[in-house]
């Protein structure tokens, strides 16, 4: 009796657990305090649903999966030991913890699985189209009360969160539906299209410079899918991604960077853009200088600032920027190593999926990359708990 009440009391919260995944990644797209409260619900309930013995085991299989979702999480510890600014070094690991909590759990239990993982990302669709669609509403509400119709467009227009990682959001929902639309190729489903163009006009009201070029590349794939459906898909993959690269090496510069090929003057250039470019040749010098392992996980806004202040970008200085692309952030703050660790997370995985013929990841990490050369996503709860949450979440799609 008492085993059968243990087994109906694993059972319960389970279930309990498995509904809390499907909660957080709906309210994803929703305000950030709701997701904090639904992400801790979920890592308690994850704590107490797998007995130890489970988890141990499950620890054990998926460890060189835990290591390299974890490993820039377990960097900026090290940086910890060298940064001067303790207390923006703490700040930093807190924003940061889901990297190294999510994956733990998650990976470490029974709750998700290749049989109800599609089932969790429908979810996340959900979410996103049902964000959207109450800021569709919001901005008709503000059109009719103010008669500007900016409020369809950008920051006016994505009320939940910065247009950029609502973009980001909802591509990769437009990527899932992708490959659910190419799952069903035999019987299409009517609601997935009608979906699919509801989003895709979304990502331009959102107007997003980055999710504009992940639509265009995620169109591009979604077409090479259809016309050569013949192709084998490593071959395919394999093609993809180097399309994506040449696309982003090619158009990115062309479309983001066209206003400043004159001179610009970054004390007071207002484009985006033109600061963004300033911002980066500005933060040559710090990475010259401390190549291997950076100024520390605590340092780097410091120093930051400091090279913007003498090199003159007041928007830079005055709005307390940080490098707005995370690939130099991570460099600046934990040199080659964190780097590393960083592609390690992305790319080791990307590789596995790409071997097993499976193709969201692929998705998932190609839209990663291009948002995190323009912002320092992980920088902001929007940009990590994405991260942690649906890395973890996708490895179950390619997962034996």
């Amino acid at each position: 009796m008492v085993r059968m009440d243990n087994l109906f009391t694993d059972l319960t919260l389970k279930k309990l657990n498995l509904y809390a995944i499907h909660a957080l990644v709906f309210l994803l797209s929703f305000q950030e305090r709701f997701v904090s409260v639904a992400l801790v619900f979920f890592l308690v309930l994850n704590l107490f649903s797998v007995r130890w013995q489970i988890r141990k085991h499950y620890f054990i299989k998926r460890r060189k999966y835990i290591l390299s979702f974890i490993s820039l999480y377990l960097m900026s510890l090290v940086g910890m030991l060298y940064t001067l600014n303790i207390s923006e070094g703490l700040f930093d690991l807190e924003v940061k913890l889901s990297i190294l909590l999510v994956p733990i759990f998650v990976l470490s239990s029974n709750i998700i699985n290749k049989f109800n993982v599609y089932a969790i990302i429908k979810s996340f669709i959900w979410g996103v189209s049902l964000s959207l669609a109450l800021q569709y509403v919001i901005a008709t509400l503000k059109f009719y009360e103010f008669g500007n119709t900016e409020v369809f467009f950008y920051a006016l227009f994505s009320y939940f969160h910065h247009p950029s990682y609502f973009s980001m959001y909802t591509n990769f929902a437009i990527a899932s539906l992708l490959v659910l639309i190419f799952h069903y190729r035999n019987r299409p489903q009517l609601r997935h299209f009608v979906l699919l163009g509801f989003l895709v006009v979304s990502v331009y009201q959102l107007s997003s410079r980055a999710g504009l070029l992940t639509l265009l590349a995620l169109l591009g794939y979604a077409f090479v899918y259809i016309i050569f459906p013949r192709l084998k898909w490593k071959k395919l993959l394999y093609a993809l991604l180097g399309t994506l690269l040449l696309s982003v090496a090619v158009i990115y510069p062309v479309a983001k960077y066209t206003d400043t090929i004159r001179m610009v003057d970054v004390t007071t250039n207002k484009s985006s853009s033109g600061v963004r470019l300033a911002m980066w040749k500005s933060f040559v010098p710090l990475i010259k200088d401390n190549p291997v392992l950076g100024v520390g996980t605590g340092d780097v806004n410091r120093e930051l600032q400091k090279r913007f202040a003498a090199d003159r970008i007041v928007r830079a200085v005055r709005d307390n920027l940080n490098a707005h692309n995370q690939f130099i952030q991570t460099q600046g703050a934990l040199g080659l190593l964190g780097t590393a660790c960083l592609l390690w997370g992305l790319l080791f995985p990307t590789w596995v999926s790409i071997r097993k013929g499976r193709i969201l990841m692929p998705l998932f990490v190609g839209i990663l990359i291009i948002n995190f050369l323009t912002e320092s996503m992980l920088n902001t709860q929007a940009g990590v708990i994405y991260l942690a949450l649906l890395n973890s979440v996708v490895f179950f799609t390619y997962e034996d």
